[in-house]
Parts: structure tokens; sequence; C-alpha cells
């Protein structure tokens, strides 16, 4: 599964909907539990940069 471009959602959707087809057995689980931390990871990741952007362009703007 290529992951990189999928958004939370779509991975657990993707993830009950083999759990409800009984594909999932203990590695797949492993599997997607890494990947919705992965996802979640970045997410945060992209969140916190925006901000450290947001502020440091702030402080730039009362320095002046």
């Amino acid at each position: 599964t290529d992951v990189a471009n999928k958004s939370f959602s779509q991975l657990y959707a993707e993830y009950k909907e083999s759990q409800d087809k009984g594909l999932v057995n203990e590695q797949k689980e492993e599997d997607v539990q890494a990947d919705l931390i992965g996802c979640l990871f970045t997410a945060n990741r992209k969140r916190f940069e925006s901000g450290r952007s947001a502020r440091a362009y702030d402080e730039e703007k009362e320095a002046k």
C-alpha cells in the first residue's frame, strides 16, 4: 500500500474493510498500526512546522 499519499481516514477505512472481510491477521494488524501512527506523526509535524513558520513571521513583523 502506498501510504504516503493517503490520509488517516483512508487508511483506517481500508483497514476496517479488510477486517470486516476477515483478511486481517496479526502481521497485517501491526503493519496498519504502524502506517496509522506514521500518518498521524506526519500530519502533526506539518502542523507544527506551519505553526512555527507563522510565529517566526509574526516575530519578524513585530521586530520591524
